[in-house]
C-alpha cells in the first residue's frame, strides 16, 4: 500500500511540472482570435483615455503602444513516464484447521434401579368403644312469686306564663359619603418606531448601476385616545334598616312527670344446682403388633461400555488466490510550449496600465466572451484554471 501511495505521489509531481500550454489529456484549443483581439482592444480603450499616454481610472498608461504584440506559441512533443496500478493474482499457502470425526470406546457407570423384600414389625392402633358412669351437676330453673314495690311515672301537662324578646325592624334615613369614578377621554400624541423600505441606486466597481433595498427605522407621531378614571366624592341619602328589642309575654305548655308508688307481685326465676349421675361411651386406642413384608427400592452401579464420536482439529495446508497491486511504468507523449507562451494581456502593465478599476477579471471576462471558444487544460487545469487560446493569453 505504501508503494502504491509513493507511486501516485511521484506521478502527480511529474504531471504538475508539465507546462500549462500543453494539450495533453483532451485539452481543447480556441478557434480564432479576431473577436478576442477586438475585445482586448475594447477593454484597453475602456480602461484608458483616447491617448495612451494619459492617465485613467485603471492606472497610469505607458508611452508605448496600447495594443500588445501577438506571438503564436510554439510547442514540442515530450515523453514523460507515468505509473499505474495493475491488479494481479497469485497462489499463497494457507494453514487452516479442519474438524475430523473419529469413533472411540469408553467405559461408563450406570445406576440400575431394583427392589428387595424386607420384613418389618409394625404397631396398629384399633379404636374400642367402652361405657362408663360419671357424676355431673345440672342447673335447673325454679320460679318463686315475690311482692315488690314499684314507682310509676305519669306525664301531667301544665300552662306556664313566660316572657320573651322580639326584634322589631324599622327604617332610618342616613347621609352616606362614597367615591365614584368618572371616565374622561383625551387625545394623546406619542412617538412610535416605524420601519419602511427605501430603495437606493448604487454603482458597483465595474460601473453597473443597480438598486439596493434598505430597511429604515423612523420615529413618527401618532395620536391615540386614552381613557382616564377621575375619582369624585358624592354624599347621598340611604335608608338603613335597624332592629330594636321589645319584651312580650305569653303562655306555653310544660309537661311534668309525677311519681306514684305501687305494690305488685312478680314471679322470680332462679337457677339451682342439682347433683346427678349418668353413663357415657368413651373410645380407647388399643395397640396391636404385626409383621409385614415391604418392598425396598435399591440402586446398583453397573459398569458398561459404549462408543462415542470425538472431533479433533487437524491442521491442513491449502492454496488460496490473493490479489495484489503492482506499479507499471508507461511512456506518455505530451506537448510543451517553448516560445510565445506568455503574451501581455490588454489590461496588463504593457497596455493601458495595471491595478485599475477594471482589473484582471474585467479583461479576462471580456476576452472570454469575445472569443467564445475558451478551453480547459484537462488534467493541467488545476494550476491555472480556465484559459482562452491564442491572443487571449
Amino acid at each position: 500500500m505504501r508503494l502504491f501511495q509513493s507511486s501516485m505521489l511521484l506521478a502527480a509531481l511529474v504531471l504538475a511540472n508539465v507546462p500549462t500550454d500543453a494539450f495533453g489529456f483532451g485539452g481543447r484549443r480556441s478557434q480564432g482570435c479576431s473577436s478576442c483581439e477586438a475585445t482586448a482592444s475594447s477593454c484597453s480603450s475602456s480602461c484608458g483615455a483616447s491617448d495612451c499616454g494619459s492617465s485613467s481610472s485603471c492606472g497610469t498608461a505607458s508611452s508605448s503602444s496600447c495594443a500588445p504584440a501577438v506571438v503564436a506559441p510554439q510547442y514540442v512533443e515530450k515523453t514523460v513516464v507515468t505509473y499505474k496500478s495493475v491488479a494481479k493474482t497469485k497462489k499463497v499457502d494457507v494453514v487452516v484447521n479442519k474438524m475430523v470425526a473419529s469413533q472411540e470406546e469408553f467405559t461408563y457407570t450406570e445406576m440400575v434401579a431394583g427392589t428387595r423384600d424386607e420384613n418389618r414389625t409394625v404397631t396398629t392402633y384399633n379404636t374400642v368403644a367402652k361405657t362408663v358412669e360419671y357424676d355431673y351437676t345440672a342447673f335447673e330453673h325454679q320460679t318463686t312469686p315475690e311482692t315488690r314495690t314499684v314507682t310509676r311515672y305519669t306525664t301531667v301537662a301544665e300552662q306556664v306564663p313566660y316572657t320573651y324578646t322580639v326584634m322589631v325592624p324599622y327604617t332610618e334615613a342616613r347621609q352616606v359619603t362614597h367615591t365614584t369614578y368618572r371616565r374622561v377621554t383625551e387625545q394623546v400624541t406619542v412617538s412610535v418606531p416605524v420601519q419602511r423600505v427605501v430603495r437606493t441606486c448604487c454603482v458597483d466597481e465595474c460601473g453597473r448601476s443597480h438598486e439596493v433595498c434598505n430597511t429604515v427605522c423612523e420615529m413618527q407621531n401618532v395620536t391615540k385616545c386614552v381613557t382616564k378614571c377621575i375619582p369624585e366624592t358624592v354624599t347621598s341619602t340611604v335608608n338603613v334598616t335597624l332592629c330594636r328589642a321589645e319584651p312580650r309575654s305569653g303562655t306555653r305548655t310544660v309537661n311534668k312527670c309525677v311519681a306514684t308508688p305501687e305494690t305488685v307481685t312478680v314471679n322470680v326465676t332462679r337457677c339451682v344446682a342439682v347433683a346427678k349421675k349418668g353413663t357415657r361411651t368413651i373410645h380407647e386406642c388399643v395397640p396391636t403388633q404385626s409383621v409385614i413384608v415391604v418392598k425396598i427400592a435399591t440402586c446398583e452401579a453397573v459398569q458398561k461400555k459404549g462408543t462415542r464420536t470425538v472431533h479433533k482439529c487437524v491442521p491442513e495446508t491449502i492454496q488460496q488466490d490473493v490479489t495484489y497491486y503492482e506499479q507499471v511504468a508507461e511512456n506518455t507523449v505530451v506537448k510543451e510550449c517553448v516560445s510565445g507562451c506568455s503574451a501581455p494581456a490588454a489590461c496588463g502593465d504593457a497596455g493601458c496600465g495595471s491595478a485599475s478599476s477594471c482589473g484582471d477579471n474585467g479583461c479576462a471576462s471580456s476576452c472570454d466572451s469575445g472569443c467564445g471558444n475558451g478551453h480547459r487544460r484537462g488534467l493541467f487545469a488545476g494550476r491555472h484554471g480556465r484559459h482562452s487560446g491564442g491572443c487571449c493569453n
